[in-house]
């Protein structure tokens, strides 16, 4: 057949587009590990937070029970939302749903 472009035109490029293909391949590897390193750091830093949460909150009344549920809680609202704003997708969790129960039981012993 007739071939549009010379032999010699293929031989040229491929250089520069299989250096360009490396290139793009190497950033993409960073930008994944990078990501991955950061949300690393969250989860960890979250797990600390929550240790000293429970470490510190002290008591076994329905108050100190709230008060360690309710960090709970919110961390992992948190981290749903951390989530949906990274990505860009909501991962369809209902955070009404993470309310404990010791925090019912408390409103209904003020009321």
């Amino acid at each position: 057949g007739n071939a549009i472009l010379p032999q010699t035109a293929h031989q040229l490029l491929t250089v520069p587009v299989t250096f360009l293909l490396v290139f793009r391949s190497q950033i993409s590897y960073s930008r994944y590990w990078e990501g991955r390193g950061v949300v690393s750091g969250f989860v960890r830093h979250s797990r600390e937070l929550t240790r000293q949460i429970t470490s510190y909150v002290e008591g076994s009344d329905p108050e100190g029970k709230w008060l360690r549920a309710e960090a709970r809680r919110l961390l992992m609202v948190l981290f749903c939302l951390i989530i949906d704003q990274s990505t860009g997708t909501s991962i369809q969790f209902n955070y009404s749903s993470l309310e404990p129960e010791e925090k019912l039981q408390l409103q209904d012993e003020n009321e």
